[in-house]
């Protein structure tokens, strides 16, 4: 019986094969995860919006006593008041500021995997949540409560009452408006990526 075998120049050929399916698959397999992770935050990211709005309709306010008080709207960027927060929608009944906050300790937030007072993104960050405080419909905040890499309109308003963001992958973002750190965060609203300005801006303004 006669044995074959692979020369040395076969062997070279069929690693080189290899590499060259790998550096192909690779990106594809990557850009594929990165956009599972991107539709994930932008479904929990919905679920949350939706848990804030049944408090709403619930007790007919928002759970504000959780964000800065104060005249203007807010983000919520604050872990410890974050935790609360969740907490509160996933049912506990917490005391702020001398009111309780759930008494009828209703789950607006269930989440499979989350724990009790974790709502993460799929990177293990917390979300950073701006609100309407003052309940006409639309969010003004300053420039340092503006979410990293949204284009902010040229009024300076959005007409929302809740924006939801994360920072994405890099878990990291800038002030800056065309920062690249900025460029996989994640919204709640439609936005486009302007890659000439590096932002984010609504689809509608």
């Amino acid at each position: 019986m006669n044995k074959q075998h692979f020369t040395l120049i076969e062997l070279l050929m069929a690693i080189a094969i290899i590499v060259i399916l790998a550096a192909i698959a690779i990106p594809v397999t990557t850009s594929a995860i990165k956009k599972a992770e991107t539709a994930k935050a932008q479904a929990e990211m919905t679920t949350l919006v939706n848990a804030l709005k049944n408090y709403e309709t619930t007790y007919g306010l928002l759970p504000l006593k959780c964000f800065t008080e104060g005249s203007d709207d807010k983000t919520l960027k604050d872990d410890d008041a974050y935790e609360k927060l969740i907490r509160i929608l996933q049912g506990e009944n917490l005391e702020i500021s001398s009111k309780k906050m759930n008494p009828r300790k209703i789950a607006f937030l269930e989440v499979q995997g989350n724990t009790q007072g974790e709502f993460t993104d799929p990177w293990g960050n917390n979300y950073a949540i701006l609100i309407d405080t003052t309940g006409d419909g639309k969010i003004k905040v300053a420039d340092d409560d503006w979410p990293h890499g949204l284009d902010k309109p040229s009024n300076g308003i959005l007409h929302k009452d809740i924006v939801i963001w994360s920072k994405g992958a890099d878990g990291d973002s800038d002030d800056d408006a065309d920062d690249d750190k900025n460029a996989d965060n994640v919204f709640s609203i439609p936005v486009l990526w302007d890659k000439a300005n590096g932002t984010w801006s609504p689809e509608t303004h």
